[in-house]
């Protein structure tokens, strides 16, 4: 490989492809960064990224990573990331960029279909690593560092480890692992796993500064392992001959590489054996040994002359009315710990508060002067700072983590480096003990909790968030004080809810405090014995055809009790009452309610250009008179119908809809000509899977009239717009397909935001108002209440739309606003997912919302998901799981450090989670001609009491942050503080210090040298894939095969081709054969794509069955009898979120060459697929309708 230019890199690479992500100059930032450390790898064969939080160093590494493919397709890559939510979020990444960002399709990095060309692989465990590397060691391996944490002091998991690993790899030697001490086959699981481990093209390490304690004896059990599986060189020795170094290239990612000294990252290279490198500059001059950096003789400005040499790092910024703002100068730091006034420490006017505050004070002093403490105290690891509650080993204990090898008491702090090197009554809360005894005092003389004034002023100044909208992030230390905080937010929120129903319902407001006393009730008892019955709307259905209709929902969402939205919006609800989840549940999710197609477009009706009668000018458009098209759609209609549902009667008015739509957009497509065409796509991404048949209606089934041109969400919408212009906006997009689906995707977004979220509450409100009663079976007095109740919520979005606050409009709009951004964090998969797929993609996101976020012990992403969603939860609380991987920035400002992390490098990651291209901040204010007021900026809380001894931390972490800041730019660092300890005394005499933040513009010490972007390959020297000759031949192919055989193109497209073949006796109709009546019709779709595993490409040919409810043994018997007799074809299920039955399809492909393919070979395709498809049609699904 040659080094690259930045011409020959944008040639295959583009970063920013939506216009969002090129503001700001991030796009030129990232791909600087892609060459310069491209460079750097051919040059040292290592390089480390430290770009800031949030400038995109994954897509970065992924450029990289898209070069070392481009040059050598065979090339095998690892990534090692901290945690399985970061594993799972590079996979998401790297399928983001191969799509949007490579611009080459092939068979290297993007394959034909736009998916990553060689197979990502995320790995659980060091187990399923070495499993998936011998099943198949062409593919990108993704690992989290936990992996490597073994348990090896206990002897009973050590056998069961060996036991298994012996059952995959029977071959190696397994006697190092049987005999020894732990530290003996702690080594042994590290050299065996090295034989097995393929020679690594390029290693990628996220968050690389969680390794910073590097290779050695007696230090973590994780790196250790690392260090040997992957080669380091005192692994070598002659028991063991097969070992090797496996790691050719190294890339190190971190924003916080070092906490106060360049050595970390000497050692963090040496744990892969990269630590005796001699580095070269960009000409070959000059020889620096990383090992170097270690050395404590070597000054800080001759270390940086190395680390030039190896590290990248730039700092992002603002651009404002032609003026820089680096992040220390758009963040808001409050750090003399209050929340009212700027830089005003919390007040304590209340003399409880005041009396209480120096009594913990007192016992904590005496705690600290017991000969164990002398004095000092772990950052951090003091329970009376975050609150005053039982420790965690009272209200009930957690599981040990198998993957912590030296855990033997069970830490309530977050933290486990620190934790590793504290004391066992530290990890538990050295002042723990002392405070129980005062709780419970307190208790048992006043009845009600201890006030702790920091949890009570955080909790109150988190009220207002249920007003404004603004999210808030909050870091704890405590476990504990997860839930504690939590349910203190909760209860404001309570409060807010039930102003906000009594208002919208002051007639009803005697019905709702019931119900408010009903919830305090039903809160009070345990969950198991809270909501078993499932809430049933009696008057609407019968139970039966209810289970039957309902739509896709999260059947395990039970609601809860953590606030009265849980309980009464969410889940079952409460039993005998119309509360919010049973309206959802029996009347919204119903297809046979009234409201089933309210948030239903009228396609038809859009081609038409919204007429006033879309019957009248169907009829005008399609030539014919009302009478025969009424009786055409009717019959067209039904056929439709039963291809759907088996129903004599009680026709679900969903599915009727949905026949209707078809019905006239299969007419329009007949017709021909520009709205032909687009009725056309519109039935191929919509209702892709329909029977095209027509079938005499009964009595009873709904007249055209009544169906078509009704009254939905969307086509009312359209009649204002001015809002439909916010909260549904045209895209300016000119392939009509594109465009369409894109709308789709909007469509559903608002659909599941207005059914699952915050904005539900105006919804169901209004409802409810409608009604006139919380009774179940209660029905409107009114004529067409879908109707009524779409007109109320129009009007009530229009009226918020003039104001402030948080509400329906405010969600839809921020969504609306942000849609590119949010499909690419959240939703990654809805751009290429067949739109009867979307409903259920965002469904899984929304459900189960809840105000108030919690996160300890691990990482839920559906909730991280919803967080960045504009509406629930408003506020998230969580231990250090959040602190790294997570994109928490699309609507939050605001982060409350309320347990302060003791590294500098750990603080500015949780800050860094809400700091991030396209955060809030970036979107409003980047290239604006004002600055933001000091209320916009990125408000950062350390709250504390200036009266206690939590400011003495407070100080410590912040002159070790203002430290870290200027080592790592070109400002003079200060002196370290390498302890975790703070010394009271020695501090105390001190005396208080005011610790400012750095303001001053920042410049970072290790920017791109030019240097590094000369490379020798340019523009012309890309190579880009012949595809088009291709899609040529496949053109060709296609249309011999519609020659030659009696097929009806139904859809072309450059690599997919769409048809209808028939077939006699289940055979191709061949056009020399004579034709007789017995012709049935099956679709079928042929489809270039690349090998999954190799660099060929395959024609792949789909059929569809059609829907079969696998639940029922029969059928699944006649389908395995079949798929014997037919020859084992490729049967493939598809599980249909809006049914309670699967979809049948039939597969089948061939090797595609654009020389060798013959016209035979793809009609021998079709034949197999077409055939088997109609035959297991014919047998199962049609006989079970008769």
């Amino acid at each position: 490989m040659k080094m690259v230019t930045k011409e020959f890199v944008r040639e295959l690479i583009d970063f920013a492809p939506a216009s969002y992500q090129g503001k700001g100059g991030f796009a030129d930032t990232q791909l600087e960064g892609t060459v310069a450390l491209f460079n750097m790898l051919q040059r040292n064969r290592c390089a480390y990224l430290a770009d800031e939080v949030g400038m995109g160093k994954t897509y970065v590494a992924l450029g990289v990573m898209g070069l070392f493919r481009y040059f050598n397709p065979h090339a095998r890559i690892v990534v090692i990331t901290p945690r399985e939510n970061i594993q799972r979020k590079w996979i998401k990444e790297l399928e983001n960029f191969v799509r949007l960002n490579w611009q080459i399709s092939g068979n290297r990095v993007k394959s034909i279909q736009g998916t990553p060309d060689w197979e990502p692989v995320l790995s659980n465990s060091l187990l399923s690593f070495v499993h998936e590397i011998l099943l198949n060691a062409d593919r990108d391996f993704f690992l989290r560092s936990t992996s490597f944490s073994l348990s090896i002091n206990d002897e009973n998991l050590r056998e069961n480890f060996r036991n298994k690993f012996k059952s995959m790899v029977r071959w190696i030697d397994m006697r190092p692992l049987a005999t020894g001490t732990p530290e003996t086959f702690r080594d042994a699981v590290g050299t065996i796993i090295n034989a097995l481990v393929p020679q690594i093209d390029l290693l990628v390490v996220d968050e690389a500064h969680n390794l910073k304690q590097g290779f050695s004896e007696y230090g973590s059990i994780r790196n250790r392992i690392m260090g040997l599986t992957f080669g380091h060189h005192k692994g070598k020795s002659n028991m063991h001959p097969f070992y090797s170094p496996r790691v050719n290239n190294i890339l190190l990612l971190s924003a916080t590489p070092f906490d106060e000294n360049y050595g970390a990252i000497y050692r963090q290279f040496d744990l892969f054996g990269f630590g005796n490198v001699k580095l070269r500059g960009i000409n070959n001059h000059g020889n620096f040994p990383i090992t170097n950096l270690s050395n404590p003789m070597l000054s800080d400005e001759k270390k940086r002359e190395i680390m030039e040499k190896l590290m990248v790092r730039r700092v992002s910024a603002l651009r404002i009315n032609g003026k820089d703002y680096t992040k220390n100068m758009y963040r808001r730091e409050w750090r003399k710990g209050g929340y009212t006034l700027h830089d005003e420490p919390i007040q304590m006017d209340n003399p409880k508060e005041r009396l209480v505050v120096a009594l913990m004070q007192k016992k904590v002093a005496e705690i600290l002067q017991d000969e164990k403490f002398n004095n000092h105290f772990q950052i951090g690891m003091l329970s009376s700072f975050e609150s005053f509650l039982q420790s965690v080993s009272k209200s009930g204990k957690r599981k040990k983590d198998p993957a912590n090898a030296d855990e033997k008491t069970e830490p309530m702090f977050d933290g486990k480096n620190q934790n590793d090197k504290a004391l066992t009554i530290e990890k538990q809360g050295i002042d723990t003990k002392a405070i129980e005894s005062i709780v419970n005092s307190y208790r048992k003389r006043f009845g009600r909790s201890l006030p702790h004034p920091k949890l009570d002023r955080t909790a109150q100044a988190l009220e207002n968030i249920f007003e404004t909208g603004e999210k808030t992030l909050v870091f704890v230390r405590r476990v504990a004080t997860v839930n504690e905080l939590a349910s203190k937010v909760e209860y404001s929120f309570d409060h807010w809810i039930r102003n906000r129903m009594e208002k919208a319902l002051p007639e009803l407001c005697d019905k709702i405090k019931v119900l408010f006393k009903r919830y305090e009730r039903e809160r009070m008892r345990r969950p198991d014995e809270v909501l078993e019955e499932i809430s049933q709307d009696n008057m609407e259905q019968e139970q039966e055809e209810l289970e039957e209709d309902r739509r896709y929902l999260d059947e395990e969402d039970e609601g809860s009790m953590e606030t009265f939205f849980s309980w009464f919006y969410r889940g079952k609800g409460p039993s005998g009452c119309l509360s919010g989840a049973a309206f959802q549940r029996n009347r919204l999710s119903s297809t046979s309610s009234v409201y089933a197609t309210l948030f239903e477009d009228d396609y038809v009706s859009m081609l038409l250009n919204r007429p006033t009668d879309v019957f009248g000018e169907l009829v005008n458009i399609l030539n014919t008179n009302k009478k025969k098209l009424a009786q055409e759609l009717l019959n067209r209609a039904y056929g439709y119908f039963r291809n759907r549902s088996q129903r004599k009667e009680k026709f679900p008015k969903l599915n009727i809809y949905e026949s209707y739509q078809i019905a006239c957009l299969e007419c329009l497509r007949r017709k021909g000509g520009k709205i032909g065409d687009k009725a056309n796509i519109i039935i191929e991404e919509r209702f892709p899977i329909r029977t095209d048949q027509t079938t005499d209606a009964p009595p009873g089934f709904p007249q055209p009239k009544e169906m078509i041109g009704i009254a939905t969400f969307f086509t009312e919408l359209t009649k204002s717009p001015g809002l439909c212009s916010r909260i549904f906006p045209e895209d300016n997009i000119r392939d009509f397909r594109e465009s369409f689906r894109k709308r789709e995707q909007r469509r559903e977004l608002i659909s599941a935001i207005c059914r699952l979220g915050a904005s539900y509450i105006d919804l169901y409100l209004l409802a409810i108002k409608m009604i006139g009663s919380f009774t179940l079976g209660s029905q409107a007095e009114v004529k067409n209440p879908d109707v009524h109740l779409i007109k109320a919520y129009i009007n009530l979005l229009e009226t918020q739309m003039h104001s402030s606050g948080f509400h329906s409009f405010y969600e839809l709009a921020s969504a609306a606003e942000t849609f590119d951004i949010l499909i690419s964090v959240n939703f990654p998969k809805v751009p290429s997912a067949p739109l009867c797929e979307i409903a259920g993609i965002y469904g899984v996101t929304l459900q189960k919302q809840t105000p108030v976020g919690r996160m300890a012990g691990g990482v839920n992403k559906q909730l991280v998901r919803q967080f960045r969603m504009p509406g629930f939860p408003l506020a998230l609380i969580s231990t250090d799981v959040l602190q790294e991987g997570e994109d928490l920035h699309t609507f939050c400002r605001n982060v409350v450090h309320y347990g302060i992390a003791w590294t500098p490098s750990a603080l500015e990651q949780r800050t860094g989670r809400v700091d991030r291209i396209g955060s809030l901040l970036q979107r409003h204010y980047d290239n604006a001609n004002t600055p933001p007021t000091e209320e916009e900026m990125i408000q950062v809380h350390y709250p504390h009491l200036r009266d206690t001894v939590e400011v003495l931390q407070i100080q410590r972490v912040l002159s070790r942050l203002n430290r870290f800041i200027k080592l790592i730019h070109k400002t003079k660092g200060d002196s370290e503080h390498k302890d975790t300890r703070v010394n009271v005394s020695r501090e105390l005499l001190d005396g208080l210090k005011e610790i400012p933040p750095v303001m001053e513009p920042l410049e970072s010490a290790f920017p791109v040298k030019k240097d590094w972007m000369n490379g020798i390959l340019g523009k012309d020297a890309v190579i880009k894939p012949d595809l088009e000759s291709k899609f040529k031949h496949l053109e060709f192919l296609w249309n011999q095969l519609i020659i030659d055989y009696q097929i009806e193109s139904t859809g072309s497209e450059k690599q997919k081709k769409e048809g209808e073949a028939s077939l006699q006796n289940f055979s191709l109709f061949d056009r020399t054969a004579e034709e007789d009546s017995n012709i049935t019709k099956q679709s079928f779709t042929l489809r270039l794509r690349s090998q999954t595993s190799g660099d060929a490409t395959l024609l792949r040919c789909i059929s569809i069955v059609g829907h079969l409810n696998l639940r029922n043994n029969s059928n699944i018997d006649r389908l395995y009898k079949l798929q014997i007799e037919l020859g084992q074809p490729k049967i493939c299920i598809w599980p249909d979120m809006r049914k309670h039955e699967d979809l049948i399809s039939i597969e089948g492909g061939i090797l595609f060459h654009k020389r060798t393919t013959q016209i035979d070979e793809m009609a021998e395709l079709v034949k197999r697929t077409v055939y088997a498809a109609a035959k297991i049609k014919d047998v199962v699904i049609l006989n079970n309708e008769k």
